[in-house]
């Protein structure tokens, strides 16, 4: 279950969390532009933030 994210700038933490609101996973000290994360999660929805230096962005991820 591998999530893939690019981003404009470097991307410097990511967290999932379930719909409920709890943190599944979370990796800091990232800085890259192209990461790959595989967190040990089940199948179903999840919201990811990403954050960078300046700025942070939320997405729905399916994981199946």
């Amino acid at each position: 279950n591998s999530i893939h994210l690019t981003a404009p700038t470097e991307i410097q933490h990511i967290t999932v969390y379930n719909l409920v609101g709890q943190e599944v996973y979370h990796q800091k000290n990232l800085n890259r532009k192209y990461v790959t994360i595989n967190p040990a999660i089940t199948k179903g929805l999840y919201v990811l933030k990403a954050t960078s230096r300046n700025n942070s962005w939320i997405r729905k991820v399916l994981v199946n």
